[in-house]
């Protein structure tokens, strides 16, 4: 499988390589991926624990702004 990558996304992974943290871009990947999911489950977890509409409506609107800063970054 061929992942194109944002030049910034590229710079993260060579970042993370030349730290030595990672051995090969795969495991930058895996790492981000991981990382990711846990975020979006315990996203879950707080929206399920929610009684009010509102309030799970306004905590997924705090996940996008989150999301489009990092997207900025």
């Amino acid at each position: 499988m061929t992942i194109e990558l944002t030049p910034a996304q590229a710079r993260i992974v060579r970042e993370e390589l030349l730290r030595g943290r990672f051995a090969t871009p795969g495991e930058v990947i895996e790492s981000a991926l991981a990382a990711w999911t846990a975020q979006e489950q315990q996203t879950d977890l707080r929206l399920r624990s929610l009684p009010n509409l509102d309030e799970r409506l306004s905590l997924l609107e705090e996940r996008v702004r989150e999301i489009e800063m990092k997207k900025r970054q």
